[in-house]
């Protein structure tokens, strides 16, 4: 009887990190299929999307460049900024991750430190991002990108 307890609770233990692990990737997945979307949007509109609202997280994407916006698959949600001229981007699965550890070097980090001089990585947050901002010189275009990219707060 002992056994089959022990047994038990090994399945239901390995059960719970594959289910975690499962929807750490649809995260990413998703995060790939809206990145490719609102580039999509950018090519035929010479600017990425406005910010959204709600369920429409990122204004005008749906049906035309995704059929739907995706559903995060816990109990939190996808969020999306741009700058004002809608040159640079950021969609992040904000403080979600379950069974990853989210660092500096992981390919969905969540603050990109090429860009960003002081990174604080969000270890559950996974995030991809695009564009350049607008600015008179390297120093200034680094800077208005770095206020999308490095910034967390959504």
């Amino acid at each position: 009887m002992a056994l089959i307890g022990i047994l038990v609770a090994v399945i239901g233990i390995n059960g719970l990190e594959s289910g975690r692990q499962s929807r750490d990737a649809k995260r990413q997945a998703d995060l790939r299929l809206l990145q490719n979307a609102v580039e999509l949007y950018r090519n035929k509109n010479g600017e990425y999307p406005a910010d959204g609202s709600g369920n429409q997280y990122i204004a005008g994407l749906a049906p035309e460049y995704i059929s739907v916006l995706p559903k995060e698959p816990g109990s939190g949600g996808y969020v999306y900024k741009t700058n004002a001229a809608q040159s640079v981007y950021k969609i992040a699965a904000l403080n979600t991750v379950e069974s990853d550890q989210v660092d500096s070097s992981h390919e969905f980090s969540s603050c990109d430190s090429d860009i960003c001089s002081s990174c604080s990585v969000d270890d559950d947050t996974y995030a991809v991002w695009g564009g350049f901002a607008d600015g008179d010189d390297d120093t200034e275009v680094r800077s208005n990108t770095s206020a999308v990219i490095c910034n967390n707060n959504f």
